[in-house]
């Protein structure tokens, strides 16, 4: 930490631990006693997964710093619904591990009732902005754990190093990646341009022993391979 940011968490600490003796001051110092108890977003790193409630332990990457303790970090936090992009019955799911950075979101009400029942819920206590409601969202990044590479002329579904993805752009879909499984089929496609040169330059063995017969009388086209769907 350089001198100016040493300074200024300094002087942050000095406004948690003393107050002015004026009435300014004091007025003050309970609107920044609250404020100090009131978490709206803080960076995370992720300790565990569990797959089966879908919810995450997580540290928070913030420290506080006080005047007669310096900096201490806040408690992991337990139970944290971890958010996975859906809605109308789809998902986008992806493994999330020890180690991931991820963003915790606070909730202004006790979340309990509604993550045990769901629907609409009274609050379960008299909590506002509490470390004991929080939601994960995984995938920000500090600069150590950046990616390589950011594509920008599409949507890409990729590995983090991006030798793995589906990419769309404009009226395209590209997919990349060293095997591709559809439907969990183990049988192999068919590469047309092959296919086709093998079929127009195949022939016959006719009725006379050793001679060939003619190629095919209607042989393929492109009319047989997709026009849309390229692969090999």
């Amino acid at each position: 930490m350089d001198a100016t940011k040493a300074a200024k968490a300094f002087e942050y600490a000095q406004r948690d631990e003393a107050a002015s003796g004026t009435q300014e001051g004091a007025i003050n110092a309970a609107i920044e006693s609250r404020l100090r108890e009131l978490h709206t977003v803080l960076p995370g790193i992720i300790r565990s997964f569990d797959a089966v409630t879908q919810t995450a332990t997580v540290q928070p990457a913030i420290r506080r710093i006080f005047v007669s303790q310096g900096a201490v970090d806040l408690p992991e936090l337990v139970d944290c619904p971890v958010c996975f992009p859906g809605g109308g019955g789809f998902f986008l799911t992806f493994p999330v591990t020890a180690g991931d950075e991820c963003l915790i979101h606070f909730s202004e009400r006790a979340i309990d009732h509604w993550f045990e029942f769901g629907g609409v819920q009274d609050p379960s206590e008299a909590r506002f902005h509490d470390l004991s409601d929080a939601f994960v969202t995984v995938g920000v990044t500090s600069q150590p754990s950046k990616l390589a590479s950011c594509g920008t002329s599409g949507v890409e579904l990729r590995s983090r190093d991006g030798t793995t993805k589906i990419k769309i752009a404009g009226t395209k879909v590209t997919v990349e990646a060293a095997t591709v499984d559809i439907c969990g089929t183990s049988e192999p496609a068919v590469l047309g341009d092959a296919l086709k040169t093998l079929y127009n330059a195949h022939v016959h063995v006719c009725a006379a022993p050793g001679s060939p017969s003619a190629v095919p009388t209607v042989p393929m086209s492109a009319a047989q391979l997709s026009a849309k769907v390229k692969i090999g």
